[in-house]
């Protein structure tokens, strides 16, 4: 899927032919350099396990979904702000940073069709934190 709206759940569905345990997939900015992965904005184990247990399964495929029903200590609220992401399934086979096995094609999240007081709200923290982290967008 190439747009969601916001606040709409993010699925990421994957595919990869030598799995281990520990492969995770993470949510980056699109521009996020690949020689250079550290802290996903959002990120899961690929086994779409909420607990964050690495030691959940080995996954060759499936869907891992991003939303706020995910109760994770992730580096970014949900949702993600209105911009261009990339989903990338990525190897914990050593420290930080991690090794992408896998990049998708670019999608964006849409700016709010409507700018109720939550909405208004939750762009403001988004914004808030991307600026305290000097995330470029």
């Amino acid at each position: 899927k190439k747009l969601y709206m916001f606040q709409e759940s993010i699925q990421v569905i994957f595919d990869t032919e030598n799995p281990r345990q520990g492969d995770w997939i993470g949510i980056y900015q699109a521009s996020a350099p690949l020689n250079n992965l550290r802290d996903a904005l959002f990120w899961m184990w690929n086994c779409d396990n909420a607990n964050q247990n690495p030691d959940c399964g080995v996954r060759a495929s499936g869907t891992v979904t991003f939303s706020e029903d995910k109760d994770i200590d992730w580096a970014m609220q949900w949702p993600p702000v209105p911009g261009e992401y990339k989903a990338i399934l990525l190897r914990r086979d050593n420290d930080d940073p991690w090794e992408a096995v896998h990049v998708s094609a670019v999608f964006a999240v849409s700016v709010p069709t409507e700018l109720n007081a939550e909405s208004v709200v939750i762009v403001r923290k988004e914004l808030e934190v991307l600026v305290e982290n000097d995330i470029k967008l």
